[in-house]
C-alpha cells in the first residue's frame, strides 16, 4: 500500500501503535503529539491521508478538520477519527465538519487496512479529477480569451469595411464568433465597390477557416481589378481542392458601379438577390443560376454575370439563409413572404435592414437561433458618389525609367480572363504607380472595352438607351464573346523617362473591321451620344489621344510628375 499518512494523537503508546501498523501495511508515516505541529506539517507536506484522535486537549475536532481542510485543499486528504466504543455516538459532530471515516480501538487490522485502501483510491481519482477540471479550466479561459481576441479582431474588420461607407447596411449575426457566414467588401482600382456574401456549411472553426481561404482570394483579386466571375472561379478551384465533399460556399458577389449605374450580380446558392426601388417595391430578383462554389471542378462551370441597370434611389438587398430559415416556437420559419411584406412596407432611406432584423427578433421570440444571419443592404444614390472616393496613399514614386511592354491577347484568352490585372501589376511592379494606379487602370479599362465590346463583338452603345438596354447590352456583350471564332487585342504600353516627370504611351489594337470614329467623336463634342462618356473621361486624363488605321488602333500618352502629386482620380460614369 503506498501513501503518505499523518498521525495526530496525544496518547504516545496509541500513537507509537498506529505508526508501527501503518509501516506495516507500507505506509509512510510522520507523527505527532500535538494540533497545531499537525496542522503546520499538513500545509507544508503533501499527505495522502489523516488519522487523528476525536478529542484533543487544546482543539476541537470540528475546528481541526476545518483547518485540516483549508491547508490541503484543493487536493482532498481523507481525515480519519481514532475513537473507541464510548466515542462513536459523537462522530456525527466530526463527519458534519468534513472527517471522511473513522476506525475503532481495538483495531481489526483486515477492516483498517480496507477503510485506508477505500479512501487513497477514491482520493487519487477525486484529486485526478481536479487536475482534470483545472486543465480544462485553463484551456476554457485561453479559449475564451481567444474567442474575445477573435470576436474584436472579426467586429474591427466588419467596421473597417464599411464605416466609411454610408450607403451600406449590414446585419451579422453568428451562432459562433466563428461562423459560417461572410461578409467582405472592398473597391477595386476602378473605385467600383465589390461586395462579397457567403454562407459555408456548417457552423464554428472548420467553415470559419473555410472562409480564411474565400477572403483572402477575394480581397488579392478585386484589388488587382478582376472580374466577379473570375474572382468565384478561383474561389471555385481552392475550395473544389481543399474542402471535404460534404463542405462548399453558396455565396453572392456583386460589383456595384462607382457612379451607381450599375450592378453586377453572380450568385451561386444564396437566396434571391432583391433589387427595390426609392419606395421599397421589389423591382427585380436575381436568383442563383449556380451550384453553390467547391461543388464542382471549375472546368465544369461557367459563372455568369447578371447585369442590372440601376435607377437614382434603388437599394440593393442580399442576404444568407438564416434570414428565412429563422423559426419560432411553434416552428414556423420567417419565410419569405413576410420579408417581402416587411421590405415592401418600409419606404425610408436609410434602415431598412434594421427593420427587417427587428421584424425576425419580434417573430421568433425566445426561440433559439439556428442558423448564422447575415444581411447586406446598399443605397445607391448619386449624393454618395463623392463620400466613397477612397483616400490617396502618400508614397515615394520610383523614378522615372525607360521601358517597353507588349501583350497579345487571343479570342480564346478573352473569353475567360481580363487582361486588365496582369498589365496593372505589372507596371506598378516596374514604374511603382501605386497612386496613378486608379488612372491607369480606367484609361486601360475603357481602351479595352471600346477594342472588345465595339471591335470585336460589333455591339452598338445606343442599346443601353432602351427599356432594359443595360441588361440586353450586356447579354449580348456575353454570347458574343462566347461565340468568338478569331481575333486578337494587343496592348503595346511604352514608358519615357525625364528629368521631373515620365510619360506613359499606351496603344491598344484591335483585329476588328473598325469604325467611323470621327463621327463619333463629333457626336460627343456635341452631346448628341449618352454613351461613350469613358472617351471623354479619358482625354481629361490623358495629354492627347489618337485614332489610327481606321479606329482599329488607340493611342494615349499619360503624362506623370515625378516630384508632384498624381492628377485627381475622375470616376467613370458610363
Amino acid at each position: 500500500m503506498k501513501g503518505k499518512a499523518l498521525i495526530i494523537k496525544e496518547n504516545e503508546p496509541e500513537r507509537v501503535y498506529l505508526h508501527k501498523m501503518l509501516l506495516r501495511f507500507g505506509m509512510e508515516v510522520m507523527p505527532t503529539s500535538t494540533a497545531e505541529e499537525g496542522i503546520l506539517l499538513a500545509s507544508q507536506e503533501d499527505f495522502d491521508i489523516v488519522f487523528c484522535n476525536i478529542y484533543l486537549s487544546r482543539i476541537s475536532a470540528p475546528e481541526l478538520i476545518r483547518q485540516l481542510k483549508q491547508v490541503t485543499a484543493p487536493r482532498l486528504v481523507p481525515i480519519v477519527m481514532i475513537v473507541n466504543t464510548e466515542e462513536v455516538n459523537s462522530l456525527h459532530v466530526c463527519f458534519s465538519s468534513g472527517a471522511d471515516a473513522f476506525i475503532q480501538k481495538p483495531f481489526n487490522l483486515s477492516q483498517v487496512k480496507a477503510t485506508i485502501l477505500a479512501l487513497l483510491k477514491n482520493a487519487r481519482l477525486h484529486n485526478e479529477l481536479q487536475k482534470e477540471k483545472a486543465l480544462i479550466e485553463r484551456h476554457c479561459e485561453a479559449e475564451k480569451k481567444d474567442m474575445q481576441d477573435a470576436d474584436e479582431i472579426l467586429h474591427n474588420m466588419r467596421n473597417e469595411m464599411f464605416q466609411n461607407a454610408k450607403y451600406i447596411e449590414w446585419k451579422y449575426i453568428g451562432l459562433n464568433i466563428f461562423s459560417g457566414d461572410m461578409l467582405c467588401s472592398t473597391k477595386n482600382p476602378n473605385n467600383d465597390h465589390l461586395f462579397f456574401v457567403g454562407d459555408n456549411t456548417g457552423h464554428g472553426l472548420a467553415p470559419a477557416i473555410g472562409s480564411i481561404v474565400s477572403n483572402d482570394i477575394f480581397y488579392a483579386m478585386a484589388k488587382k481589378g478582376f472580374r466577379i466571375n473570375q474572382i468565384a472561379e478561383e474561389i471555385n478551384s481552392k475550395l473544389y481542392h481543399y474542402l471535404p465533399s460534404n463542405r462548399f460556399l453558396a455565396c453572392c458577389l456583386m460589383k456595384l458601379s462607382a457612379d451607381f449605374s450599375g450592378i453586377e450580380i453572380l450568385n451561386a446558392g444564396l437566396p434571391d438577390v432583391m433589387i427595390l426601388n426609392a419606395a421599397g417595391q421589389i423591382k427585380q430578383k436575381v436568383s442563383s443560376s449556380h451550384v453553390p462554389l467547391g461543388v464542382m471542378a471549375t472546368h465544369l462551370i461557367q459563372l455568369e454575370i447578371v447585369n442590372i441597370k440601376l435607377d437614382e434611389g434603388d437599394r440593393v438587398l442580399c442576404f444568407t439563409d438564416g434570414v428565412p430559415e429563422s423559426f419560432n416556437q411553434d416552428n414556423e420559419s420567417y419565410g419569405y413572404d413576410r420579408l417581402y411584406e416587411v421590405v415592401n412596407q418600409y419606404s425610408q432611406e436609410m434602415g431598412f435592414v434594421e427593420a427587417i432584423y427587428n421584424d425576425i427578433e419580434s417573430f421568433i421570440g425566445d426561440s433559439e437561433q439556428h442558423d448564422d444571419i447575415t444581411m447586406l443592404g446598399i443605397h445607391c444614390s448619386k449624393k454618395y458618389i463623392e463620400k466613397s472616393l477612397p483616400k490617396k496613399q502618400e508614397v515615394e514614386y520610383i523614378k522615372p525609367m525607360n521601358w517597353d511592354l507588349r501583350l497579345c491577347v487571343d479570342h480564346e484568352m478573352l473569353k475567360t480572363n481580363s487582361p486588365m490585372p496582369i498589365l496593372l501589376d505589372a507596371v506598378s511592379e516596374i514604374q511603382g504607380f501605386l497612386n496613378h494606379r486608379e488612372n491607369l487602370f480606367m484609361i486601360m479599362t475603357e481602351m479595352f472595352s471600346n477594342a472588345l465590346e465595339h471591335g470585336l463583338l460589333k455591339l452598338d452603345s445606343s442599346i443601353k438607351e432602351e427599356v432594359n438596354g443595360f441588361e440586353k447590352y450586356y447579354n449580348l456583350r456575353q454570347e458574343r464573346l462566347q461565340n468568338l471564332k478569331d481575333g486578337f487585342i494587343e496592348f503595346t504600353l511604352s514608358h519615357q523617362s525625364f528629368q521631373d516627370h515620365g510619360m506613359m504611351v499606351i496603344s491598344l489594337s484591335d483585329s476588328g473591321d473598325g469604325f467611323d470614329y470621327k463621327n463619333i467623336l463629333s457626336l460627343h463634342e456635341r452631346h448628341m451620344l449618352k454613351s461613350g462618356r469613358g472617351i471623354k473621361l479619358i482625354s481629361e486624363l490623358c495629354k492627347s489621344i489618337t485614332y489610327r488605321d481606321q479606329g482599329r488602333t488607340m493611342q494615349v500618352e499619360y503624362e506623370w510628375q515625378y516630384s508632384e502629386t498624381p492628377k485627381p482620380l475622375l470616376v467613370a460614369n458610363g
